[in-house]
């Protein structure tokens, strides 16, 4: 069953989404639920329009959409259990954005981490929409 639940990720926890807490444990951690796919919406507003570049830590496979175009395509999740860093490198626009990130669920954690960063490595601080 498909269904949408608001949830917010905070700045001091880097932003870190764990699904298994969003969706009602421990659903989550049956293994009927290893195959599942999980999508995670927010929209945010720069001052500016910017260069930057999306991080995603993961150990899942992840795809992600910068205003309706795909930005980052991870496609297998890590055996190990252990994240992995992926970038994608995207315009910000001036405004009003909206980011998809979609999870594929496999046997272990089903969490991301996103961030933000400018030519230089330096954290793009961003106002969200809620």
């Amino acid at each position: 069953m498909a269904r949408w639940r608001a949830w917010h990720t905070l700045a001091a926890e880097d932003h870190t989404l764990d699904f298994a807490l969003a969706f009602a444990p421990p659903a989550l951690r049956a293994p009927r639920q290893d195959d599942s796919v999980a999508y995670a919406y927010a929209e945010f507003a720069s001052e500016r329009r910017l260069a930057a570049t999306l991080e995603i830590t993961s150990p899942n496979a992840c795809r992600a959409w910068l205003n309706g175009r795909l930005l980052l395509d991870q496609p297998r999740s890590h055996e190990s259990g252990a994240p992995v860093l992926s970038e994608a490198e995207g315009i910000v626009k001036q405004g009003r954005n909206t980011l998809l990130i979609r999870l594929d669920k496999a046997p272990g954690p089903f969490w991301f981490r996103s961030e933000w960063t400018g030519p230089q490595g330096q954290k793009i601080p961003l106002s969200w929409w809620r």
